[in-house]
């Protein structure tokens, strides 16, 4: 779900709480500490700096704020910027996160980022959400259109149930919450000499991406990222152990695989 905010009509109002609520910027050499932050929290990993990093590549901005004080934040967001001056817009995705969880999101938080916003000269800042009362309390806020104001860059979020799969602490665990046709297939291939494997490392991706370029090439689908995307954020991600490159070989071969990356609740398949 997404909705846009456009920011030149929005009102806020000067009020205490609006004032508590103000947001300021995060430095640079800050974002080691908030991706390690990050991980205690509900935030969606497209929130995480170590996934919006690799997108200066593609020549968008990130940019990260907080809410609240340093030593007391409240809420955090990663917005990724696209245009120059007073044509910038701005796309949150599955954001902002509020950091505790006895901290919630309010609508004087929301028009505190509005007003962020728009002394920065964005146009309109874009929102996606997996929660529709977050993007119901954001339209509360200000004006806001249920419309994808910038279809170029799109959340995919899965919403069928049958994707779903419950984590469990072992392997053995999340193995027995699968499908029994699922397991049945795991099973034949290992049997068949299939072998599974998984790494962590920018190269491992590296040598997988032909596999990647002949899938897409044979399915008719578009690579959204280059290659130097993915790299980026694997060597971003090692540290917090937060994304793996899983692939099964046959006689020596790669014949499949698939890229990981995780937050604290969820493994988001690539």
């Amino acid at each position: 779900m997404s909705l846009a905010a456009p920011i030149s009509d929005i009102e806020v109002r000067s009020t205490s709480a609006a004032i508590r609520a103000n947001w300021s910027e995060l430095d640079r050499n800050d974002l080691p500490a908030w991706n390690d932050l990050l991980r205690r929290t509900d935030a969606s990993v497209y929130q995480y700096p170590f996934w919006n990093e690799p997108y200066r590549r593609l020549w968008v901005t990130p940019r990260y704020l907080v809410c609240g004080s340093r030593r007391n934040p409240q809420a955090f967001v990663s917005i990724l910027s696209i245009g120059f001056g007073p044509t910038k817009v701005g796309l949150i995705f599955r954001g902002p996160a509020a950091i505790t969880s006895s901290a919630s999101l309010s609508q004087s938080m929301f028009r505190g980022l509005f007003a962020w916003a728009r002394a920065h000269g964005f146009m309109f800042l874009r929102f996606t959400h997996a929660d529709p009362q977050v993007l119901t309390e954001l339209a509360s806020a200000g004006e806001a259109l249920d419309v994808d104001a910038f279809p170029y860059m799109l959340d995919y979020p899965i919403l069928s149930e049958d994707y779903i799969i419950e984590q469990d602490d072992s392997e053995e665990g999340t193995l027995a919450r699968l499908h029994r046709e699922a397991r049945r297939k795991i099973r034949r291939g290992t049997e068949a000499g299939y072998q599974f494997r998984s790494d962590d490392s920018p190269l491992a991706v590296q040598q997988s991406w032909p596999l990647y370029q002949e899938c897409a090439h044979r399915k008719h689908f578009r690579l959204e990222r280059p290659l130097s995307f993915y790299l980026d954020l694997m060597r971003g991600a090692q540290f917090y152990n937060r994304a793996r490159l899983y692939s099964v070989a046959l006689n020596g071969t790669t014949v499949g695989s698939t890229l990981i990356v995780r937050d604290r609740t969820t493994a988001h398949c690539l």
